[in-house]
């Protein structure tokens, strides 16, 4: 599974450098099918990529940004701000309701409180997340954009919005987009069969992700470039200030 849809972390790097030629055909690409290249990716130095709705700090941020220093490449981050919340959804809860770690305990056990931002998320159900307010008035997204500025704040940060709606705003052509970006311009960190959503990925990797893999792969002769992410439960928390987040991923607890 891993050999088909991942690519080694020590090696994604050179692979993309070597790929250099092809962003012209990516572009191409993209036109053929009528949508519209992101102008802001033109330039795009070739990067590690994080595709998140938001732009926050929680240790999967932490993880990423070490992998993404590991393999020598600058970071790009790829947000939705205009994506429905749904309470299924165990990342876009963690939006409303962030579980801090504050440390560990004598035992060497994670200590946490949860940060209600918004008390009752079964009233926004469908809502934009980037129409989401905090009880004090404040923005969830910019609420997570000023954790991600304070702690991390490297790195060029892009709403995927305009792509969205370019491609079509469906699953399936919107994910061809997306993963041709990952033919020549960057490298995208992420599991799509495991992390955080678990089983209730299988559906989408099944019927989306694969199957759009699969056109990229046989359009370019190449497939797109995916460092699978690890994942345990400890990496939905949110550090807080009291983690020296700058030693990056030895400072991340590990849950049971």
């Amino acid at each position: 599974m891993s050999d088909k849809y991942y690519v080694p972390l020590a090696e994604a790097a050179a692979i993309l450098r070597s790929r250099q030629p092809l962003r012209a055909e990516v572009i191409h690409f993209w036109e053929t099918e009528g949508a519209t290249f992101p102008a802001e990716l033109m330039n795009l130095r070739p990067s590690a990529v994080w595709a998140r709705q938001l732009a926050t700090w929680r240790f999967e941020d932490v993880l990423f940004a070490d992998m993404a220093r590991q393999a020598r490449l600058p970071t790009f981050h790829y947000t939705y701000e205009q994506d429905q919340f749904v309470s299924v959804s165990t990342l876009k809860r963690s939006y409303v309701q962030p579980v801090i770690a504050t440390g560990l305990d004598r035992n060497g056990r994670v200590i946490t409180k949860r940060q209600r931002l918004i008390c009752r998320p079964q009233d926004h159900e469908r809502a934009l997340l980037s129409d989401l307010v905090t009880e004090t008035g404040e923005r969830v997204v910019d609420w997570h954009r000023s954790r991600f500025d304070k702690f991390y704040g490297l790195g060029t940060v892009l709403d995927a919005t305009a792509q969205k709606v370019s491609w079509g705003n469906t699953s399936v052509r919107n994910y061809l987009g997306l993963l041709s970006l990952f033919i020549a311009h960057g490298v995208l960190f992420e599991d799509y069969h495991g992390g955080e959503s678990g089983i209730k990925l299988d559906t989408f990797t099944t019927d989306i992700f694969e199957p759009a893999f699969a056109v990229i792969e046989k359009r370019f002769g190449v497939k797109p470039l995916i460092v699978q992410m690890p994942w345990n439960a400890s990496l939905s928390l949110y550090p807080s200030e009291s983690w020296n987040t700058q030693v990056l991923a030895s400072t991340i607890p590990h849950a049971a």
